[in-house]
């Protein structure tokens, strides 16, 4: 059995309940085989008391975040045993951050990693520029640029990314605007958050625009993109990426916000 999202919001929803079970039982033989997975329920462990992954058959993969999550380093990249290529950065916390060479080395080896798991030049740069679209919105958005990481990783069946920050999340970050000081629904927040042009800057600023380019750069790949954020997640897949399908699901609370997309390059 692999972590899966749907096991990981399982897991969450169990750990709320007063009379909790042995939690550890759901990761006895939980294969820690997909990022996005692990990393929402690293954040999930924030506010929960969930039991370590490190309960869960150890993979390469999971040794390698770890070892990341506990070091300073500003990243961690190079080949899993099976040959498929992984890397975890910490993001910029500068707008110049986004020139130097260790962001774009990042991206670099992101495109490359894409291409060699079999979607074209064009295909592969989407990929690219739609994670560094969610990248800019961390930075910009979360009010703690220090707390962001983007990571890639390829398996034999699935090319992931995801961004994930530790900051205030969806709803807060619009209320900083007077225009949407009003918005205490986090789900409510959430869809506003993916509609065109709506940030914290209001509607006449001509910002917001990050989930959008997101979408169109992904509508060709059977993309699943997931949106975690306060208690509520939207959940997108296929040719139904975009706010006129955004609609929001409870879920356990996370800190931040987390943008995960699984793609599956063509047959």
């Amino acid at each position: 059995m692999t972590l899966t999202y749907e096991l990981v919001d399982d897991i969450a929803f169990a750990a709320e309940q007063p009379f909790r079970s042995n939690l550890g039982s759901h990761l006895s033989d939980a294969e820690l085989e997909l990022l996005g997975p692990m990393i929402e329920y690293t954040w999930l462990r924030r506010s929960l008391p969930l039991p370590s992954l490190s309960g869960a058959p150890g993979t390469q993969l999971s040794e390698r975040f770890r070892d990341f999550a506990t070091e300073p380093a500003a990243s961690c990249n190079g080949s899993l045993n099976d040959g498929s290529p992984f890397d975890f950065v910490h993001l910029p916390t500068s707008e110049e951050g986004f020139t130097a060479p260790p962001w774009v080395s990042f991206k670099s080896r992101m495109m490359f990693a894409a291409e060699s798991h079999g979607f074209s030049r064009s295909q592969a740069a989407a990929l690219t520029g739609a994670m560094g679209e969610m990248a800019s919105n961390a930075f910009e958005h979360s009010q703690r640029p220090r707390s962001a990481i983007a990571a890639f990783h390829t398996s034999p069946t699935v090319f992931e990314f995801v961004v994930a920050d530790a900051g205030v999340g969806a709803a807060a970050s619009l209320r900083t605007c007077p225009e949407f000081g009003h918005i205490h629904d986090p789900g409510e927040a959430l869809v506003l958050c993916l509609s065109e042009g709506i940030s914290r800057h209001g509607r006449d600023a001509t910002r917001g625009f990050g989930f959008q380019v997101l979408f169109a750069r992904l509508a060709d790949l059977n993309a699943r993109v997931r949106i975690r954020s306060d208690n509520q997640v939207i959940d997108l897949r296929g040719d139904r990426l975009g706010p006129r399908w955004a609609i929001p699901a409870g879920r356990a609370q996370i800190q931040g916000m987390l943008i995960s997309a699984q793609c599956f390059p063509p047959p």
